[in-house]
């Protein structure tokens, strides 16, 4: 058994009622690395009775791994308990977006701030999956059908807009002390009384680096957020190498001890493939998208060659727990090896 790669971990993850919010949501609570310590999921979506759903698997997981889900009321300081908080928030509604996420942190950092002083990188990990979206128009670009500025909006308000806010806003409060201050300053990120690796994970796509006919706006919206991802990365960066016995050297700092004042912040564009979701179905099923798009889905479809989002939710953990990424790169679910843990599909 894998020992856990940290003792508090905190997980927040967007479009967490179905799909591959739903998997990744299971494949923490299954791995580990991560359940065996003390482990937050923080599930968003825009549905209760999808995230209800996403709850009673992410209870089977923790069942499968011998961890527990902890009861609000009861006491944290025990180890390898899972914590799952639920909030129904919508993503595309910028003028309460702000507030919302707000007490989503808040919550977040409450579940600990009993134990430690600090709301701020009282963690000693913390993930967001950046996962939302929505296809938008798909057709022509010439076409009549094409969507009206205000419609055009409304879907990169989704897909764009608000994640690059939330990826910002998420750093701003888990990987700095000081919002506004430079954070690949080395006193920005050494200034935390505590250790705290930051991930941040964009849910990308092959379509934010090849062009699809018909798929135009959502091409353009994961495209944005590769790029937004990638400068952030730069903004952040420090040099992490691994060495040959397995230890992290980081900006220089050698000895373990000068690691424990370190912040470490992480930045992955991820493309999940191909996967059996309410997506490709509908990609599958249009007949405005390009047909040989269209036909591809199908045919994936009908041959059962799609991926489960249990199998690309669980390589993309690895990644995460493993932490062998370039920052900012553009990782693809076929880049990767399987992961070594073995899960049962995930119910969508």
């Amino acid at each position: 058994m894998s020992s856990p790669i940290s003792e508090k971990t905190l997980v927040v993850i967007t479009g967490a009622s179905r799909g591959i919010g739903r998997a990744c949501a299971v494949a923490f609570a299954k791995d580990t690395r991560f359940s065996n310590s003390d482990l937050t999921l923080s599930l968003l979506a825009r549905g209760q009775d999808g995230l209800t759903r996403t709850v009673e698997l992410v209870r089977k997981a923790a069942s499968a791994s011998h961890s527990r889900i902890r009861e609000e009321e009861e006491d944290s300081s025990k180890g390898g308990e899972i914590t799952v908080h639920t909030n129904c928030v919508d993503l595309n509604n910028l003028d309460t977006l702000e507030t919302d996420i707000q007490s989503v942190f808040q919550e977040c950092a409450s579940s600990i701030k009993s134990s430690l002083s600090s709301s701020m990188s009282c963690y000693d990990r913390t993930i967001f999956i950046n996962n939302a979206g929505s296809t938008g128009y798909l057709g022509p670009i010439a076409s009549s059908s094409f969507p009206s500025p205000r419609e055009i909006q409304a879907t990169l308000d989704l897909n764009v807009t608000s994640t690059l806010w939330l990826s910002s806003y998420f750093i701003r409060y888990f990987a700095s002390n000081d919002q506004g201050t430079n954070l690949s300053s080395s006193s920005s990120l050494s200034s935390s009384p505590n250790v705290s690796s930051c991930t941040v994970v964009n849910m990308s796509s092959l379509c934010a680096i090849e062009p699809f006919p018909t798929m135009s706006v959502y091409c353009t919206g994961k495209a944005a957020r590769d790029m937004f991802h990638k400068t952030l990365a730069k903004e952040v960066e420090v040099e992490v190498e691994v060495t040959k016995d397995n230890s992290i050297d980081v900006g220089g700092l050698e000895s373990p001890e000068s690691q424990k004042d370190t912040n470490i912040t992480r930045i992955l564009n991820y493309a999940p493939g191909a996967i059996e979701t309410a997506m490709t179905d509908e990609l599958s099923s249009s007949n405005t998208l390009d047909s040989d798009i269209s036909d591809y889905f199908k045919k994936m479809k009908d041959e059962s060659t799609l991926i489960q989002p249990h199998q690309t939710a669980e390589r993309l953990v690895n990644l995460i727990a493993e932490d062998k990424f370039v920052n900012g790169d553009h990782v693809d679910y076929w880049d990767l090896e399987p992961a070594s843990t073995t899960t049962t599909p995930t119910e969508d």
